[in-house]
């Protein structure tokens, strides 16, 4: 994160909770707990959407035919 975007953050109320990193000069402090907490968080709706993904592959599904004529229940068959 650089110096001026965590300034805004800070000038706006913000906490920034993001660690810098190890080749930094000058490392500034963050709450560790904190910051482990937010990364579950992510991990967590990161999941989610990957499971909603897995969901609606309808064209997987057994159910979906490759021809809508042959499971349409308006389609005719002709009488001979």
């Amino acid at each position: 994160m650089c110096r001026e975007t965590r300034a805004l953050a800070e000038e706006l109320g913000y906490c920034p909770e993001v660690p810098p990193m190890r080749t930094r000069p000058q490392p500034w402090q963050y709450n560790r707990v904190l910051y482990r907490r937010r990364n579950e968080v992510e991990r967590f709706f990161r999941r989610l959407k990957r499971f909603r993904r897995i969901a609606t592959r309808y064209d997987k599904l057994d159910c979906v035919s490759s021809s809508p004529s042959s499971t349409s229940p308006l389609s005719t068959t002709p009488s001979s």
